[in-house]
């Protein structure tokens, strides 16, 4: 069903882009290399409203506290998933292949170690089993 949803939505901005004017395609003009599409930055007029929002944010951080405590609870859930957001951040997206790629630790090389030191390694985990109620001992 995914691959038929792909399917749809890529059929559907080819049949987009063929509905768009052959004029507007020739005011398409791409960037050369290294050039930016907003050479200015970001306006005054952006800074401006980033400022005051800025100043009006712990009167807000109040207002999603109280929402926190709405009979409403879809209001109050989402006033509180506001709140964690902004006092710990998004949580991270988990990926399982991302964990896998890490680093495994190396095999165990016993001739990396001492007759004794084996015995003294076998003994530990003797003891471990043992108390763990595993019962290999």
């Amino acid at each position: 069903m995914a691959e038929r949803n792909a399917n749809s939505v890529r059929e559907e901005a080819i049949e987009r882009t063929r509905r768009v004017s052959p004029r507007s395609l020739q005011n398409l003009v791409p960037y050369k290399k290294g050039q930016t599409g907003n050479p200015g930055g970001k306006t005054e007029l952006f800074a401006q409203a980033q400022r005051i929002c800025r100043e009006a944010s712990p009167e807000a951080a109040r207002r999603l506290i109280e929402l926190m405590h709405s009979e409403d609870e879809r209001v109050a859930l989402m006033a509180a998933d506001k709140v964690f957001e902004r006092a710990w951040g998004r949580p991270k997206e988990y990926d399982a292949n991302a964990e896998s790629t890490k680093n495994p630790p190396p095999p165990f090389d016993p001739s990396l170690y001492t007759t004794e030191e084996l015995r003294r390694m076998q003994e530990v985990m003797l003891m471990i089993a043992e108390r763990q109620g595993d019962g290999a001992a």
